[in-house]
């Protein structure tokens, strides 16, 4: 979710800011605005994300913090965080989205050197 996440939510941020269809979105430019770190890819992605159909919901668990320890166990973690957990830097805190965009980053150079 937050790898693929991100991915999405920058590629629908690009193809708005240029008025093309997210497909027509070279993936190069994915990459570098990928590249230039989480603080670029939230400045890109929030004002569009926050209404998108679709996109909200993502940004929103893209971007919230998480607790650093509950008595909850893990079910009453995914109830309380709306049905999704967090697999990638479980026990961290901060947001998906600082911890999950040099992974994004490269996720795209590889689909670039595959040809995807």
């Amino acid at each position: 979710m937050a790898i693929r996440g991100v991915v999405a939510v920058v590629l629908q941020a690009l193809a708005a800011q240029t008025a093309v269809s997210p497909a027509d979105v070279p993936l190069r430019d994915v990459l570098e605005a990928l590249q230039h770190g989480s603080e670029h890819v939230r400045r890109i992605a929030e004002p569009g994300a926050r209404t998108a159909t679709g996109s909200a919901e993502t940004w929103r668990w893209l971007t919230r913090t998480w607790p650093r320890t509950s008595a909850a166990g893990p079910r009453d973690l995914r109830a309380q965080y709306g049905g999704m957990s967090r697999g990638i830097g479980a026990g961290h805190t901060g947001a998906a989205v600082d911890t999950v965009t040099a992974w994004a980053a490269r996720a795209a150079e590889r689909a670039m050197e595959q040809g995807l």
